[in-house]
């Protein structure tokens, strides 16, 4: 991993980058396989105000920084989901999306010290990144409002 990467949480008024972020990753790599009702209802959950919501309802997001630029995200959602998970294109392949999980387990087993797995709905580019990082798909692609996923989770270890 690349050592200028700092990790921390989403500080309140960066929404709007993180969210910028998500919008460009997902209109790149994501997008081109949806339909448009699946990208209207991406784009409404990745609004500014409505992820200040989310943070404010037992939600979680850690960001990752090179220098003071945001270069990536995740959010964590009901304790043991991630919800979102993007970093700019530049820095993939860097290991930060294997750290973001690992801050997201470390604080899913600060909240909830019986967790046993973390889950997340992939869309169909990020499979081969969560199975890399040790999840495994639970079911088939499934489609809900035009957004393609696959249910996948990492059973945590405890040692």
């Amino acid at each position: 991993m690349n050592h200028n990467i700092v990790f921390r949480e989403l500080h309140s008024a960066e929404e709007d980058i993180v969210c910028k972020i998500v919008i460009d990753s997902f209109n790149e790599f994501i997008a081109p396989g949806y339909s448009s009702e699946g990208i209207s209802e991406f784009n409404n959950y990745v609004q500014a105000d409505v992820l200040r919501k989310r943070l404010k309802n037992k939600s979680y997001s850690f960001v990752a920084l090179d220098k003071d630029k945001i270069v990536g995200v995740i959010e964590l959602r009901d304790i043991n989901h991630i919800s979102l998970l993007f970093v700019k294109n530049e820095y993939q392949k860097m290991g930060i999306a294997r750290k973001f999980v690992e801050l997201a387990i470390d604080r899913a087993k600060l909240l909830k010290p019986s967790i046993n797995m973390i889950e997340v709905n992939s869309s169909p580019y990020g499979v081969k990144i969560y199975e890399h990082i040790g999840f495994i798909a639970i079911d088939v692609e499934q489609v809900v409002h035009g957004i393609k996923f696959i249910p996948m989770k990492l059973t945590l270890n405890f040692k």
